[in-house]
């Protein structure tokens, strides 16, 4: 289990989330809108995951949108470790910025 707590800049705003798994943990905080969706060009997530696809990042360069919406970003993330999904959450502070995980 992986409790992750995020708190705004102000650590006045708290948010709790927990997951089996780094890969369910992401999806439910992008759910929540605490962390990018990846169909969001412009956020963290979509960034991060193009140090990871050398076929999403060549999309990204062609600004080939329609391909990027097809793209099977599920297969992409179900390939990453633990840790790359962890710097992916990490990555994204618009909401959380400061952001703590615990194994329990």
């Amino acid at each position: 289990m992986i409790k992750w707590i995020g708190t705004d800049t102000s650590r006045f705003i708290k948010w709790n989330e927990e997951a089996e798994t780094y890969l369910e943990l992401l999806y439910k905080l992008i759910e929540r809108g605490l962390v990018h969706d990846y169909l969001d060009l412009e956020g963290d997530t979509f960034h991060d995951l193009l140090n990871y696809s050398k076929e999403l990042e060549e999309l990204n360069k062609k600004e080939n949108y329609n391909a990027i919406r097809e793209f099977d970003f599920d297969s992409l993330l179900k390939q990453l470790n633990d840790e790359q999904i962890k710097t992916i959450i990490l990555a994204n502070q618009g909401n959380a910025y400061y952001q703590g995980f615990k194994e329990v």
